[in-house]
């Protein structure tokens, strides 16, 4: 497995390290997770795995969350759902500021997304005890 030192961009990183012949499996974290990612990756994308914090947008079956932002994507015509596209805050208002932002997510108690719960309180702000992981496969889409 292989780390890629924080200074470094993610593309870069996974790059140089595919140049130097390393075959070490990379893992990277959630906001990496996007199909811009691949695309700059090029062949270097194969196999490198993602952890998300929210279910990966394939796992229609298991969360009804998914499932709905895979319903508005269809109707808005979009044909790739991404990580991001799961993540959103509506609470805060129609001009949300930090303090609103902040009173928002800490008042969420066991708040259900779509099969999974969101807590927050003023001494965690963890959200979401849930980790998922996507690998990107040989065709450049994600995978399960």
């Amino acid at each position: 497995m292989a780390l890629i030192a924080a200074g470094q961009t993610v593309i870069d990183g996974v790059k140089g390290l595919r140049a130097t012949g390393s075959k070490a499996q990379v893992v990277i974290l959630s906001f990496n997770a996007s199909t811009r990612l691949i695309k700059n990756l090029g062949n270097n994308a194969s196999g490198v795995i993602v952890t998300q914090v929210l279910p990966s947008e394939h796992s229609i079956r298991h969360y009804p969350l998914v499932t709905e932002a895979q319903e508005l994507a269809k109707a808005k015509g979009i044909n790739d759902v991404s990580p991001v596209m799961l993540e959103s805050l509506r609470r805060a208002g129609a001009k949300p500021s930090r303090e609103k932002i902040q009173a928002a997510l800490e008042g969420m108690q066991k708040f259900d997304i779509g099969g999974l719960e969101v807590s927050y309180s003023p001494n965690d702000h963890s959200g979401l005890d849930f980790a998922d992981l996507s690998i990107v496969g040989k065709d450049g889409k994600f995978k399960r």
